[in-house]
């Protein structure tokens, strides 16, 4: 489904706050699960492996507390919600030097949208790939919903695309398809 083609749906069937927050309650759960086994992962690795050394243990108890320090940054930067217009988009090249080894240079494109709130604030968000950027026009308002990452049009009564991770959704779609993150009626989260 291309960006621009967005039709207008019953706003009945378009998640509301309520909703948006029972499946990030749900996804939080999963991820406080995951931190769980990778940090008895960790132990049972450095306990065997490092044959129950302090050094081992040490290792994995740095490896449990840093993972814990980017997941909160992550979250902390996820959990604001604003309104905003799309002042400017960029795509940046990020070059990465292969191995001395190999010849040549790897290029990857980074794909950015520059908000400025209503409140003044200027805000970068990456969205990932061409043709996401293409979705969103510069003068275009947006309504970004705290614990997810993407931002919505406002434009429309359906956004046409899952807020949580990007994947363009039909006009008649209720959940997205690819992660189950239901659809945000962005005109609810002003």
């Amino acid at each position: 489904m291309s960006a621009r083609s967005i039709a207008t749906a019953p706003a009945a069937s378009l998640a509301g706050p309520a909703e948006i927050q029972n499946f990030l309650r749900r996804r939080a759960r999963w991820a406080r699960w995951f931190f769980v086994i990778v940090a008895i992962t960790a132990t049972v690795i450095a306990l065997v492996a490092g044959k129950g050394e302090p050094a081992a243990l040490a290792t994995a108890g740095v490896v449990v507390v840093a993972m814990a320090l980017l997941t909160l940054a992550a979250k902390r930067r996820l959990d604001a919600t604003w309104i905003g217009e799309v002042v400017r988009k960029e795509v940046r090249e990020i070059r990465h030097r292969k191995s001395d080894d190999d010849i040549g240079r790897r290029i990857e494109h980074l794909y950015l949208i520059h908000v400025r709130t209503d409140t003044g604030a200027r805000r970068e968000v990456s969205v990932g790939q061409s043709a996401l950027e293409r979705y969103y026009t510069t003068g275009e308002r947006v309504v970004k919903i705290g614990g997810l990452p993407m931002p919505l049009k406002l434009t429309s009564a359906h956004p046409g695309l899952c807020a949580s991770c990007g994947e363009f959704l039909p006009t008649d779609a209720s959940t997205c398809n690819r992660c189950t993150c239901p659809v945000p009626d962005p005109t609810r989260f002003h």
